[in-house]
């Protein structure tokens, strides 16, 4: 077994936030989602996961609402090699069910707000009926877009985070915890 310290390139890791603490949190911002939606009697909600960082807390999230449910997996680009890559569009006309519908836009990391406000602008053009988001781990720094999400599981501080779904090159997003990267 890989020792993550020693593989880690020029960092050490600090263990941020446990499985038990990651999992209470998601069952209480499934509390919180499904107490938004049961005003709206057979709630039908269309989700839109941002891959591939999202896949951990979305598969978490969606088997603890009890709602009917389509889910669309989108992705988007925006970090590679360590540097940003700019995304002002995001192309998401394949989507169906968009118009008329509960949308809930699920990702992990709320950072700048870039990716998250394209995703929005995109979903806004289809005419939703309502349209909120779920993001598990919210950054405490300034934005680039002004970005509140509707469903917060924790404000960080402005940290470079590994595990449950965030990768370093697409490596170690299978681990359970999350850690800071020093």
């Amino acid at each position: 077994m890989i020792r993550l310290q020693d593989e880690i390139k020029g960092g050490k890791l600090q263990l941020l936030l446990d499985h038990n603490s990651i999992q209470n949190r998601i069952r209480g911002l499934a509390k919180e989602i499904i107490h938004f939606y049961e005003w709206e009697r057979n709630c039908q909600l269309v989700l839109i996961a941002v891959m591939d960082g999202a896949g951990m807390f979305l598969y978490d999230l969606i088997k603890l609402l009890p709602f009917k449910i389509k889910l669309y997996c989108i992705k988007i680009n925006t970090y590679k090699n360590q540097s940003k890559i700019k995304n002002s569009i995001v192309e998401i006309n394949e989507l169906t069910d968009i118009e008329n519908n509960n949308i809930l836009i699920i990702d992990t990391v709320l950072d700048s707000g870039e990716t998250l406000n394209s995703v929005i602008k995109s979903v806004e053009t289809m005419k939703p009926k309502t349209l909120k988001t779920a993001i598990l781990l919210c950054k405490n720094r300034k934005r680039e877009f002004d970005i509140k999400p509707d469903f917060c599981g924790f404000n960080i501080a402005d940290k470079w985070i590994i595990g449950y779904g965030m990768d370093i090159d697409g490596f170690y997003r299978n681990l359970k915890d999350i850690y800071e990267v020093k």
